[in-house]
């Protein structure tokens, strides 16, 4: 179930998601819901895992000590770039590192999935092998272990299909194209909530995207598009 904020923040809140992360607008909105559900143990560390497989120039670095602002007590930072540790077991990882929020940054939703999903799909690890990325963030997210949260392609990816980023024209370069098509222009998100995401919703581009995925998935017409502009974030419970 998708809830707007403002409503009771509880450990069951799973996700967090945003358009523009902590800007102007958003910022108060997610340090308020930061202090009620990191806040209660006093001197606690809140151990954060940034996923910067898609961060933007600057490596994610004004991001991460933007979010770090709005918790309250003690931060402690992992970062992680999960396409330079195949084999990892990613499970262990977050149990070792007591991670209680991965946020996953924003940037390029196509490099973000390949280097999140891509693998455990198109070549499914042995059998035996450690859990994927993507399964461990959604074990431990639904076994209430640790939240997810997101800024933009991260948001996208919480979805149940991140091709729905894809421009009107589909994506542009040849890797993402042969992707894209790949999947029958399906690109599995993680599904914590039953609909597309689609960020920057104030940008006409970004809702002409959402229309052109929805003709070419009349299959899924039932399926919701939930927009989201730069500035309003989305909270995910169970």
């Amino acid at each position: 179930m998708a809830a707007q904020l403002g409503w009771m923040v509880t450990n069951r809140c799973v996700a967090l998601l945003t358009s523009s992360g902590v800007d102007g607008m958003t910022g108060p909105i997610i340090a308020k819901f930061m202090s009620e559900r990191f806040g209660a143990e006093e001197g606690a560390t809140t151990h954060i895992a940034f996923v910067l497989d898609a961060a933007p120039a600057d490596g994610g670095r004004g991001e991460m000590q933007a979010l770090q602002d709005c918790i309250p007590g003690n931060v402690q930072v992992h970062e992680l770039h999960v396409a330079e540790h195949k084999g990892l077991d990613f499970e262990k990882w977050f149990s070792d590192n007591h991670i209680k929020l991965v946020w996953m940054m924003g940037g390029n939703t196509f490099e973000l999935g390949h280097a999140i999903l891509h693998q455990c799909i198109a070549f499914p690890p042995p059998a035996g092998s450690p859990p994927s990325f993507h399964d461990a963030v959604k074990k431990a997210v639904k076994k209430g272990h640790m939240m997810y949260g997101s800024r933009s392609a991260g948001s996208i990816m919480a979805g149940v299909d991140y091709a729905v980023n894809a421009d009107a024209a589909g994506p542009s370069s040849a890797e993402d194209k042969n992707e894209f098509l790949e999947y029958g222009c399906h690109l599995p998100g993680l599904a914590f909530v039953e609909a597309a995401i689609r960020p920057h919703a104030q940008n006409p581009k970004a809702v002409a995207a959402a229309k052109k995925y929805q003709e070419m998935h009349p299959e899924d017409e039932d399926l919701p598009i939930v927009y989201l502009k730069d500035g309003e974030a989305l909270l995910i419970s169970d």
